[in-house]
């Protein structure tokens, strides 16, 4: 009796870390992997009157599709685009952000942008907009 129980409690625990492993490898290749070409950018000195689009470049190091879920703007100074569709692995992808100085006070600005995606353990990036309304 003593041997059956073992003998079951081993093949329980076979199971379990068979399916167990399986589930990792399909979960790890479920997703891309992003990469973003830069998330600093420094739009310098703009009048109130200059309307800014910044191109925010990324790859997908795969192995995976790569997921943009959304773009969250700090204010409605700022804009974003992108495509809703799954990136395949090796591809490049754009996310455009808009951003009007008229919709702030002049000076020092400092914006940033949460890019929600699927492409990281974070699940997200941040980027950041910079420079002086004359």
């Amino acid at each position: 009796m003593k041997q059956v129980i073992v003998l079951t409690l081993f093949l329980i625990t076979c199971v379990w870390a068979t399916t167990s492993k399986a589930q990792t490898e399909q979960d790890t290749a479920i997703y891309g992997e992003v990469v973003f070409d830069t998330l600093k950018f420094d739009l310098g000195q703009i009048t109130a009157d200059q309307i800014m689009k910044v191109d925010v470049k990324y790859f997908n190091k795969g192995p995976g599709p790569l997921k943009i879920y959304k773009v969250i703007t700090p204010c409605v100074c700022t804009e974003a685009a992108y495509s809703e569709k799954g990136l395949e692995m090796g591809k490049w992808g754009l996310v455009t952000l808009t951003f009007n100085p008229a919709k702030v006070p002049k000076g020092y600005f400092k914006r940033t942008a949460t890019i929600l995606h699927d492409g990281s353990d974070a699940g997200f990036d941040q980027v950041e907009l910079t420079g002086v309304i004359k």
